[in-house]
């Protein structure tokens, strides 16, 4: 079983020092994650279903790890904590639920569209995995960028997150639009609409990564719930 590594029940009391080591916890729990989602081009947009079985190991210790901190966050809270450190405490909460549900939408959904992309043996043209690529890569800076902010409180790192939005979302959904338009002026095989639709999917599944990714970094900023983590060091 893949256990924690820095939680340890010795520095309950004292949750700050306890904290600090919950964020180097939830860095690991995001390390996985990254590991996982720069699989995403191997394994999903070539349909490659063994590479799919190593992402969903790597989301069982993803899990494994969200329950442990879960856990420990719980005992942390039961301590009578200063409104700060109750903060911190609440803010670290939301932010591996973030980490978890981006695990889990390359575990599920993700790992739907690299089935389909085997089953109906979809090659992508070099145009479409160009595009595929490009903002795969964005998304992947933007929660590597996420994961340095809540670990070190960079908030430079969760600022420069929040403004790749134009890139990627923007840039995504124009790109899908003019695509979509062009599609529908033109006659397509079977296998030229099936490789259509998931793309579009894949792209989709991109966005929601990304928006799960700029919560983490709002709370960072203060700008969604808890507080950021300088506030415990005040």
């Amino acid at each position: 079983k893949f256990m924690p590594r820095y939680l340890d029940d010795g520095m309950l009391d004292t949750p700050p020092l306890a904290l600090s080591m919950v964020r180097r916890e939830t860095r690991r729990m995001g390390e996985v994650v990254e590991e996982m989602l720069a699989n995403v081009p191997a394994t999903v947009f070539q349909g490659d279903l063994d590479k799919m079985t190593e992402i969903r190991d790597k989301d069982e210790q993803v899990d494994a790890l969200y329950g442990a901190i879960n856990s420990y966050l719980t005992k942390v809270s039961r301590r009578d904590l200063m409104e700060s450190t109750a903060n911190e405490a609440m803010m670290l909460t939301t932010t591996t639920t973030e980490i978890e549900n981006i695990g889990d939408i390359i575990e599920i959904h993700m790992s739907h569209l690299a089935t389909m992309c085997s089953v109906n043996h979809i090659a992508f043209s070099e145009e479409d995995l160009n595009s595929l690529n490009l903002f795969h890569g964005r998304v992947k800076k933007a929660f590597g960028s996420a994961m340095v902010a809540i670990e070190h409180d960079r908030r430079a790192a969760a600022q420069m997150v929040l403004d790749m939005e134009q890139e990627i979302i923007g840039d995504m959904e124009e790109l899908v639009t003019k695509r979509q338009r062009a599609f529908l002026q033109e006659d397509h095989t079977s296998q030229e609409m099936a490789a259509f639709t998931l793309q579009t999917d894949i792209m989709e599944n991109l966005k929601r990564i990304y928006e799960h990714t700029k919560r983490i970094s709002k709370l960072v900023l203060r700008q969604e719930g808890g507080t950021a983590l300088a506030t415990i060091h005040s």
